[in-house]
């Protein structure tokens, strides 16, 4: 499919390299979802993924171009090894808007899928942004239900009066 290569990450224990091109592709997407708020720096992202507690399982999947090795699309699966939700496996899926409808979602969706299954679990959840129609349109085509409405609010005070 296009050369893209998809492998896995352990966002924990990610090499250097690995850890710049997922920092660069996150805050492209945060970009377009939140075009206001800044990227967040390697370092802080570095010291987030390596200190994710030892009771979530997160598992992270990377499409790449190997021509140009960047990132194009992740996909992640997490759930919690607790007593509470033990039915649920939250996940996402982002894709650069130009690789979009090429069918990389529904293949990271395939990995992604096989962790509920392996661990029992008979519920996924994932958000949406309304910045991002092709989100909802995607989780649409799939019968995907929509579960909870939520919007975000932002105040600049440097404007307020």
């Amino acid at each position: 499919m296009n050369g893209w290569q998809i492998r896995q990450v352990d966002p924990r224990t990610a090499s250097d390299q690995e850890y710049a091109a997922m920092t660069t592709f996150s805050n492209l997407m945060r970009a377009e979802r939140l075009p206001d708020d800044p990227p967040i720096p390697l370092e802080e992202n570095i010291n987030s993924w390596r200190n994710i507690p030892p009771f979530v399982d997160v598992s992270v999947w990377v499409a790449v171009r190997p021509d140009r090795d960047e990132m194009v699309a992740s996909g992640i699966a997490d759930f919690l090894r607790m007593e509470q939700n033990k039915h649920l496996v939250e996940f996402s899926i982002d894709v650069l808007p130009e690789y979009r409808r090429q069918g990389l979602g529904k293949r990271l969706l395939g990995l992604i899928v096989d962790v509920p299954v392996r661990e029992q679990r008979r519920l996924m959840i994932t958000s949406t942004n309304e910045r991002i129609p092709a989100g909802e349109a995607f989780m649409q085509r799939l019968g995907a239900q929509m579960g909870l409405a939520s919007h975000i609010h932002q105040l600049k005070l440097s404007e307020l009066n």
